[in-house]
């Protein structure tokens, strides 16, 4: 049953707001709202627009004047059409360059993107002492995975007769830094890792080895070294004074002994910011008076965030200590407990942006486009995921 046919423009169309009532009165069911020219639209397909949009009261003042917006951006979508204007370059690129812009959001799985803002609050709250293994697929240039996996079969026998994490990491790694460290990398927290290593580390257990992970350079094996409390956030003043390029063994000494000397004259009364500004070589911090950014655990250096969490109170001052970038002495200015009140809306707004601009968003667009394909009722999949997105995008 049709019941308004539109010809002309909106000029007079305010006055199809009457059609409020008979809504209320129809079935969704094939229900044609209103008809321009050819085009129909459907009591239901009206209703969808308005309750997605209308995220206010819902009441007869916003229904109609909702129907009214509607009817005219429909009435100006065929006018356009009709001129020609939907077809010219600069309107083609402008709606492109929108729909990348809002298509992101338009499509995430609310569900989903709750879903891993809770699981992020729950992680935030530890942190793990981890070790780690990496087998590369590629040797000398050339990718060779049947060697990776012989040696990846070697390693976890070596593993399962309990020899040491480190020492076989040391050995057989192909993480360079494992050469020195033994793998370890110290304590990470969430967002320190790419999410499926993030993953894999908090499913894994203290003391023990995790599954292996294969990703596109190569196998992963990790060890839960140990958890703890995270100790919420730091914020420092920093000398840094930084081995020059190539520096050599008598340079290295110098900069030592001038670190000796920075910390001499801060234990007599010294001011730490004057001396940053005149002698750290960490140009951001040294241009005020030292002072770095807030930080958590797994944005530096391990040895770095080490020293800085173990500062006992505000105001305290470091020994020099040495890091790969050169010779450090810090002071703490401030620490700030843990955030993780579910309740506080700034908090969660903060954590709900780092997850939304997370690799592991695309776990959320990969779930959402089988949740697409499961109610639509496919069997099979004979294009690519990304197609399921553009035609996604077209309706």
């Amino acid at each position: 049953m049709k019941f308004w046919h539109i010809a002309s423009k909106p000029n007079s169309m305010k006055h199809l707001s009457a059609v409020f009532f008979l809504l209320l009165s129809f079935s969704l069911s094939a229900q044609t709202i209103f008809q321009i020219g050819n085009d129909s639209v459907s009591v239901k397909e009206f209703l969808n627009a308005y309750h997605k949009n209308n995220t206010g009261a819902k009441t007869e003042t916003a229904f109609r004047d909702y129907l009214d917006l509607y009817i005219a951006s429909r009435l100006k979508i065929r006018e356009a059409k009709q001129e020609g204007l939907d077809t010219l370059p600069q309107i083609k690129s402008d709606l492109d360059n929108l729909r990348q812009q809002i298509l992101p959001t338009y499509l995430n799985d609310k569900e989903g993107v709750k879903q891993l803002v809770s699981e992020a609050l729950i992680r935030s709250k530890k942190n793990i002492h981890l070790a780690h293994i990496f087998i590369s697929f590629t040797r000398q240039g050339l990718t060779d995975t049947l060697a990776a996996r012989k040696k990846l079969d070697l390693i976890t026998s070596m593993l399962q007769k309990k020899m040491p994490f480190d020492q076989v990491a040391r050995q057989y790694s192909d993480d360079p830094s494992a050469r020195v460290n033994g793998g370890d990398l110290q304590w990470i927290t969430v967002f320190t890792l790419p999410y499926p290593l993030e993953n894999l580390a908090y499913s894994t257990k203290p003391g023990q080895v995790s599954a292996v992970y294969t990703s596109r350079a190569g196998y992963h094996l990790l060890k839960n070294m140990g958890e703890r409390t995270d100790p919420g956030r730091i914020r420092l003043a920093q000398i840094l004074l930084a081995f020059p390029p190539d520096s050599d063994a008598t340079t290295r000494l110098q900069m030592k002994a001038l670190a000796d000397s920075l910390y001499s004259r801060l234990l007599k009364g010294d001011d730490f910011g004057k001396l940053a500004t005149s002698f750290s070589n960490e140009v951001l911090s040294a241009a005020a008076n030292g002072q770095m950014q807030e930080f958590g655990v797994g944005q530096y250096d391990p040895e770095f965030e080490n020293r800085a969490f173990s500062l006992p109170a505000n105001g305290a001052i470091s020994k020099p200590f040495l890091t790969t970038y050169g010779y450090h002495i810090i002071k703490r200015l401030g620490k700030t407990s843990p955030a993780w009140d579910i309740h506080h809306t700034k908090e969660m707004e903060n954590l709900r942006n780092k997850v939304e601009q997370n690799d592991r968003m695309a776990t959320t667009k990969s779930a959402l486009s089988k949740k697409i394909l499961k109610v639509a009722g496919f069997q099979k999949m004979n294009f690519m995921e990304a197609d399921l997105w553009t035609f996604s995008d077209s309706i």
